[in-house]
C-alpha cells in the first residue's frame, strides 16, 4: 500500500494525539493516587503494629531501624527481649512510645537513638535534653536503661564528615551520664568494621549484627554460662577513624570502588 503524504500526515497526527492522550490519563491516575505516608505516619504505624503483639518480658530494646532489622537473643537457652525499635524513629519519638515499654513489665531497656535525629538537622544539644528526658522517664518508672552508642556513618552515607562529629560528641556525653549514674554504656561501635555496614553507609550487614549480639550476651544471657563467642576488636588501622569526619586509606578506596560501580550499574540502566 502507498502512502500519499497527506497519510502520512493524518496517521501523524493520531500518533500525537494517541500519545497526549495517554499522558493525560497518567497524570489523572498520578493525582489520584495518595501521597506517601510522612515519617511520622510510618512511625506511628509501626507502633501501632507493636500494640497489636503486646508480650511481657523483663528486657526490651528502643531505638530505630538499626535495631529492628534484628531478631534478637536467638541463642537457645536465653529468654528473647521485646524489640520495641521502630524504623524512622528520632528520639521525641521515644517519649512517646515509653507506654508499650510499660505495658511489657520490662525492668532493664538497651537504647540506640540520635542518628536520625542527626541525619534529619536535629541539633545534638536538642537530641541531648530529649535523650535525658528518656532517661528520667525510665528511672521514675523503675527501669534500668543501659546506653549503647549512637553508631556513626561510612563515607558512602551524605555529609559524613559532619554526622559522625556530631556523634562523636553525643557518645561523650552518653558516657558521662552513664559514668555519673552507675548505668551501663555498651560501645557497639567499637566492635563494627567498615564491612559490617551495608551499601548505604548507615544500616549493619548479618555480620555486623552478629558482632553485636556477641558483645550484648552477657545481657541477653545473663543466666548462661556460654557468653557467646570471643570477639576481638578491630585495630586501630581496621576501625572506623570518622570521629572527626576522618577516614582510612581502606576505607576511602572501598568507598570510591562502591560508587565508581553504582556509577557504571546506572549508566547501563
Amino acid at each position: 500500500m502507498h502512502f500519499n503524504d497527506d497519510m502520512k500526515r493524518r496517521a501523524g497526527l493520531l500518533v500525537w494525539a494517541f500519545a497526549l492522550l495517554s499522558a493525560g490519563w497518567m497524570a489523572v491516575q498520578a493525582g489520584n493516587r495518595p501521597p506517601p505516608p510522612t515519617r511520622e505516619q510510618r512511625v506511628e504505624a509501626g507502633f501501632d503494629a507493636l500494640r497489636q503483639r503486646p508480650r511481657q518480658a523483663p528486657l526490651a530494646l528502643l531505638g530505630d531501624s538499626i535495631t529492628a532489622g534484628h531478631i534478637w537473643g536467638g541463642h537457645p537457652t536465653c529468654l528473647a527481649p521485646i524489640n520495641l525499635a521502630v524504623s524512622g524513629v528520632v528520639s521525641s519519638d521515644l517519649l512517646e512510645g515509653l507506654t508499650l515499654l510499660e505495658a511489657t513489665g520490662a525492668r532493664q531497656v538497651l537504647v540506640m537513638v540520635g542518628i536520625n535525629d542527626l541525619r534529619y538537622g536535629i541539633a545534638p544539644e536538642q537530641l541531648l535534653d530529649n535523650y535525658r528526658a528518656l532517661l528520667d522517664r525510665l528511672r521514675l518508672a523503675g527501669v534500668t536503661p543501659v546506653l549503647q552508642s549512637t553508631l556513626r556513618v561510612t563515607p558512602m552515607h551524605e555529609h559524613h564528615p559532619i554526622l559522625n562529629r556530631q556523634v562523636a560528641q553525643v557518645n561523650a556525653q552518653l558516657q558521662a551520664w552513664a559514668r555519673e549514674e552507675g548505668w551501663q554504656y555498651v560501645d557497639v561501635q567499637a566492635v563494627l568494621r567498615l564491612r559490617d555496614y551495608r551499601a548505604d553507609g548507615l544500616h549493619l550487614t548479618a555480620s555486623g549484627y552478629r558482632a553485636w549480639e556477641r558483645l550484648l550476651q552477657p545481657i541477653l544471657c545473663p543466666a548462661s554460662e556460654q557468653t557467646g563467642e570471643s570477639h576481638q576488636p578491630p585495630s586501630e588501622d581496621e576501625h572506623l577513624h570518622q570521629q572527626a569526619g576522618k577516614t582510612q586509606p581502606d576505607e576511602q578506596a572501598a568507598g570510591a570502588g562502591q560508587m565508581h560501580q553504582r556509577l557504571e550499574q546506572s549508566s547501563t540502566q
